[in-house]
């Protein structure tokens, strides 16, 4: 498989999260979709890597989640990712895949699904075992009281409400504010590859 070629904005990107992985947060970013009514929804969901040999960035969710159904309608969304150490923000513009348990088995995007339910932890997994998000409880249930369910469900086994999300970037607006001026750069994705532009900030 040949070497996939790394962008300007990737090389920035991975320079951030190596400057800040001291700190939990720098992985959290704040994740926009479109809602049913074509208002903008705002949610934090967590960085889980880069799809192997692509761009894509990989988030989890439930997908019970209204995320899911906004985005089987509209697949566009807007991520905004700000490391504080550095002072460096990134907003995209993107595509976004949904992958869930009844994606096309042949697809890669399948059996990496199988492989990122791996990589949570058991109490991690239990969750997605829980009652449809935003289900309304009673305060003795005892999933939440003592903060998970009984292990009931063999956990080795994909939850069917596990879902993998690939973002697909088209365009990258990187922003520098640790740097006087300020550096801005836009980063485009065409049929010939990625293109950067320095623009005023």
């Amino acid at each position: 498989m040949p070497t996939l070629e790394r962008p300007i904005w990737r090389s920035h990107l991975h320079h951030s999260l190596d400057s800040n992985e001291h700190l939990r947060e720098s992985t959290y970013l704040q994740f926009t979709t479109v809602s049913c009514q074509g208002l903008p929804e705002v949610r934090t969901v967590v960085f889980r890597g880069f799809v192997p040999n692509s761009h894509g960035l990989m988030v989890h969710t439930d997908v019970r989640s209204g995320k899911i159904s906004q985005l089987r309608r509209n697949s566009n969304a807007a991520l905004c990712w700000y490391f504080a150490k550095t002072r460096e923000q990134y907003r995209l513009s993107a595509k976004v895949v949904v992958v869930d348990a009844q994606y096309a088995q042949s697809h890669p995007f399948s059996a990496l699904r199988d492989k990122q339910w791996l990589t949570l932890s058991p109490s991690a997994q239990q969750s997605y075992w829980w009652p449809k998000p935003r289900t309304t409880i009673g305060l003795n249930d005892e999933y939440q009281t003592h903060g998970s369910i009984p292990a009931t469900q063999n956990l080795e086994q994909v939850s069917p409400h596990f879902c993998l999300l690939v973002i697909e970037p088209s365009q990258i607006d990187y922003l520098h504010l640790a740097t006087t001026p300020h550096l801005r750069i836009v980063h485009r994705v065409s049929q010939q590859g990625w293109h950067s532009q320095n623009v005023n900030p």
